[in-house]
């Protein structure tokens, strides 16, 4: 997902190539989104993000007020929502007087309880990469490691986050499964 200036819409602001997240990209058993896109396989795993309507295609609207999403994290929401959070306050130092990033917290801590007790609490990180342990309604457990990788011909706000299951384990034979559907 696009970093930076990003969360603001939901977008970098900028074009990325065609070929940054393919839709066949997922056959390698790697779910795969930048800015607004996501491959298949990332789509089955996480939802169907490009389905949300424009306003609410930001990972702070994901994680804050989609069930699913915070279903499929269960136990390990709270990290996750909280490493979203600490970001945005990386972000917010970085693009200071960026009135979208400013309207989009605004926006959030309005919209949910849980984002603005967090953000209360001032956590400050910018999180490259994690390892999640997802609960997925259809292949159960999916342990993934998750990168953010800088993309060397586009602007520092964009990244492309990649997921891949440890090779040989339970989770790369879900994500296999996930791919052929």
């Amino acid at each position: 997902m696009c970093r930076g200036r990003g969360p603001v819409a939901g977008a970098c602001g900028v074009a990325l190539r065609a070929g940054v997240v393919r839709d066949d990209a997922g056959a390698a058993g790697r779910p795969a989104h930048a800015d607004r896109r996501r491959n298949q396989l990332a789509v089955a795993v996480f939802g169907d993000f490009p389905a949300l309507p424009d306003s609410r295609r930001t990972l702070s609207h994901l994680l804050f007020t989609e069930p699913y999403l915070r279903e499929l994290h269960r136990t390990g929401w709270a990290r996750a929502a909280r490493e979203h959070v600490a970001h945005l306050r990386v972000l917010l130092g970085r693009y200071r007087g960026d009135s979208g990033l400013a309207a989009h917290i605004d926006h959030m801590r309005e919209l949910s309880a849980d984002f603005a007790r967090m953000w209360a609490e001032h956590p400050v990180a910018q999180v490259r990469n994690r390892t999640y342990v997802l609960h997925h309604p259809v292949v159960g457990e999916l342990t993934l490691h998750g990168e953010l990788v800088a993309l060397p011909d586009e602007p520092s706000c964009c990244g492309l986050d990649l997921f891949a299951a440890e090779p040989g384990s339970a989770s790369e034979q879900a994500l296999r499964q996930l791919g052929s559907r």
